[in-house]
């Protein structure tokens, strides 16, 4: 046999391989079927070429697996201690947000700092154990919130002041619920619930204190609060 017959016979041997070389059709192959012909060293060199190549692609495809699971059980981890270390105050704002807003058809997005100095506002009274945590102002610094924590009792004390505010917005505020009294001359309005309420008006300003301390620890607040 001439290298030419044997090399197109090599060539055909080798197509047949790889058309019969799948886990599908491996079973009805009969040993039979092949003809058997020493391979040449350009067959040896190819095969051995297919054969590294199919090494390397499921050795990436391995490793590329293992990345992903390194990678979730990573995300698994870091998620469960961002879960571990997070405070309270991580779920503060968004609570205000819906304590402030919560019955209102506008939703305003409050933005916080950690000052508690005011130049229009100061707070003379507030119970004992209370302590700032941080002040937001919104609406183009017409509207105040200052916010306090009691850590001994967990307890939280939010005052909202809309400053520039006519009567005309103050008296359209819905008020049912609500109970209504006087002190000084001062018409309050007091509303008991998750979280107790006062709610009055004065100097062109609408305030309104959060929190679920008695009606008069709200009041003392209220007086205390200097314009």
């Amino acid at each position: 046999m001439s290298t030419k017959d044997k090399k197109d016979r090599n060539e055909e041997l080798f197509d047949h391989m790889i058309k019969y070389g799948t886990s599908e059709w491996a079973d009805d192959i009969s040993p039979d079927d092949i003809p058997e012909e020493d391979l040449s060293d350009q067959l040896n060199q190819k095969m051995g070429t297919m054969f590294a190549s199919a090494r390397k692609k499921a050795n990436r495809k391995r490793h590329f697996v293992t990345a992903r699971r390194v990678a979730a059980v990573f995300l698994v981890f870091l998620t469960m201690a961002s879960i571990t270390v997070m405070s309270v105050e991580a779920f503060r704002e968004p609570i205000i947000n819906f304590i402030i807003n919560n019955g209102s058809q506008t939703r305003t997005r409050i933005q916080t700092s950690t000052s508690e100095e005011s130049n229009d506002f100061s707070f003379t009274y507030l119970p004992t154990g209370y302590k700032f945590i941080k002040k937001s102002v919104s609406r183009q610094n017409t509207h105040y919130i200052f916010e306090y924590y009691n850590e001994q009792n967990d307890e939280t004390l939010i005052i909202e002041i809309d400053s520039n505010t006519d009567a005309n917005t103050y008296a359209n505020i819905d008020k049912d619920g609500y109970t209504k009294f006087v002190y000084h001359n001062i018409d309050y309005y007091f509303v008991n619930g998750s979280f107790n309420q006062l709610l009055w008006f004065r100097n062109k300003s609408i305030f309104k204190i959060h929190s679920t301390l008695s009606k008069d620890e709200l009041l003392k607040i209220a007086i205390g609060l200097k314009y």
